[in-house]
């Protein structure tokens, strides 16, 4: 099963290099976070998990503009002379890459402020 038609992979990519950024940040930030048990610490933690549940929205509206910008709907005309439109937008799980910036952006702006209101 084909999950994915032409730049597609790109918003599985883009939520990837979002959780590897997130990854990189905290650890370069905070260290090692399982071990510490500072009230402070996971507060701010939890900043950066809210600022990371943005990025693949970011991620893939910046491939989107890159990659997928002149996508089109093309219409050609076979023997008997009847239109037959072929589309070649890049989709995942038949989803555009357009509509998934709009997705990613409030699944996980919804997310961020749930954790934002389980902190108090």
């Amino acid at each position: 099963m084909i999950i994915w038609r032409r730049f597609g992979f790109l918003v599985f990519l883009s939520i990837g290099l979002a959780f590897a950024s997130w990854f990189l940040l905290t650890n370069l930030i905070y260290g090692d976070v399982t071990t510490t048990n500072s009230d402070t610490v996971n507060q701010e933690f939890n900043q950066v998990i809210m600022f990371a549940f943005w990025l693949p929205a970011f991620y893939n509206f910046i491939f989107e503009r890159l990659f997928c910008r002149n996508e089109k709907s093309e219409v050609l005309y076979n023997v008997k002379n009847e239109p037959v439109e072929i589309n070649n937008y890049s989709r995942f799980f038949f989803i555009r890459n357009k509509y998934w910036t709009y997705i990613l952006l409030i699944g996980y702006g919804i997310a961020s402020i749930i954790i934002f209101l389980k902190q108090f």
